[in-house]
């Protein structure tokens, strides 16, 4: 499973898709996980990079983390 931090933005959605389409398991950290509107299939967790503590929770069991970076 690939944890996804801002899974909301462009990019961090672009990714998200191209991972399910893939048949990867994905978790999406965001600030506002309650209107997400992220796909089907994706666990979506509240988190926030710039609170790192919020993020440890989004981290347990998690193999790949990928920061949504430009």
């Amino acid at each position: 499973m690939y944890l996804i931090t801002g899974g909301n933005g462009l990019l961090g959605r672009t990714l998200i898709d191209q991972l399910l389409d893939a048949g990867n398991k994905v978790r999406a950290a965001t600030r506002h996980p309650a209107t997400a509107g992220l796909p089907a299939g994706v666990e979506v967790v509240a988190g926030d990079p710039s609170e790192p503590e919020t993020l440890r929770a989004a981290l347990v069991g998690r193999h790949r983390v990928v920061p949504n970076c430009v």
